[in-house]
């Protein structure tokens, strides 16, 4: 749970939304790709996966990290005192 934390957290230790945003993003096309995948595979489909989805997925994911981006460039470096 730590590693979670602090994976998600700023450098003062402060969580971020944008990253919890984008970490909650990217878990949610990787679970739509593996319920894809299983579903694929249990009922002998072909594996499509909706134009739309995927469209959606890489937008959001490209806006979210360039918020990150943005926010990162835009904070005090650590060598100066808020």
């Amino acid at each position: 749970m730590n590693f979670l934390r602090s994976m998600l957290s700023e450098t003062g230790g402060v969580v971020s939304t944008t990253r919890v945003a984008l970490f909650m993003t990217v878990m949610g096309v990787v679970g739509v790709l593996i319920y894809s995948i299983v579903h694929a595979l249990l009922y002998k489909a072909p594996f499509i996966l909706d134009q739309g989805v995927s469209t959606l997925a890489s937008a959001t994911i490209a806006s979210l990290s360039a918020a990150k981006a943005w926010q990162k460039s835009s904070e005090p470096t650590g060598s100066q005192t808020p």
